[in-house]
């Protein structure tokens, strides 16, 4: 189930600040709940099982961790163990919220929906260099854990020559984050992302019943915390 680009921009900011700012007390424990299980959702619709249940295992780990136990925990290790616990309840929504919208939006439709918001130049340039940015480092350090395995590096040979590893891990990575922000940038430029003049554009999306229907609903959810109060203001 594709979403619009500029739909999923909407849902990512209204998710995201409703997430951090919601009080989860009362019926509003409920809306956070719901919250929760929106990434849920949208990954296994977009056909992103594997990333689904591995945010479903993550949830009750960390649900169990605070239910069974933070309670018989006491003194620093206490504050320092719910502390862990709590943040990371309340921030991995939005990061996955985040993840879903890089790993389901393609560069084309990003720079199109950005065009027509009438975005400077210079934003979607970066922007659309950070599209590319992402894959191809998890490429380039894919060869670099094959190189190492070549290399007998692996495994408990990690800690056996801890030099060599991050000789021949940490620094071909530094060597290809360099390159591949430079190269991307040249590309952009290229294909003319900094051109004055208005470009043409192939990708064109459209609003489907799905798009309006997340939209709505976390206004409405919302709507529904801004005049109850259910939303702590920073």
């Amino acid at each position: 189930m594709p979403l619009n680009t500029l739909a999923k921009l909407l849902i990512l900011l209204l998710f995201n600040t409703l997430v951090l700012y919601i009080t989860p007390i009362g019926v509003y424990f409920y809306i956070y709940i719901l919250l929760w299980c929106l990434p849920l959702l949208l990954f296994f619709l977009n056909g992103y099982l594997k990333i689904s249940l591995h945010y479903l295992i993550i949830l009750i780990i960390l649900n169990g961790l605070q239910i069974l136990l933070v309670p018989h925990l006491t003194g620093t290790l206490f504050f320092v163990v719910l502390g862990i616990i709590s943040v990371s309840i309340r921030i991995m929504p939005g990061f996955l919220m985040f993840y879903f919208f890089i790993k389901s939006t393609k560069t084309n439709q990003f720079i199109t929906t950005m065009q027509d918001l009438r975005i400077p130049k210079g934003i979607i340039l970066s922007f659309s260099v950070m599209f590319r940015f992402i894959p191809t480092i998890k490429e380039e350090y894919r060869l670099i854990q094959y190189n190492l395995k070549l290399r007998n590096l692996t495994g408990i040979n990690i800690l056996i020559h801890p030099f060599k590893s991050i000789e021949y891990r940490i620094i071909p990575l530094i060597v290809c984050v360099a390159n591949i922000g430079k190269d991307l940038t040249v590309a952009g430029l290229i294909r003319g992302l900094s051109s004055p003049n208005k470009t043409s554009q192939l990708c064109k999306e459209k609003w489907a019943l799905s798009d309006y229907s997340f939209v709505i609903l976390l206004v409405i959810l919302w709507f529904i915390c801004i005049v109850g109060k259910g939303v702590t203001h920073a």
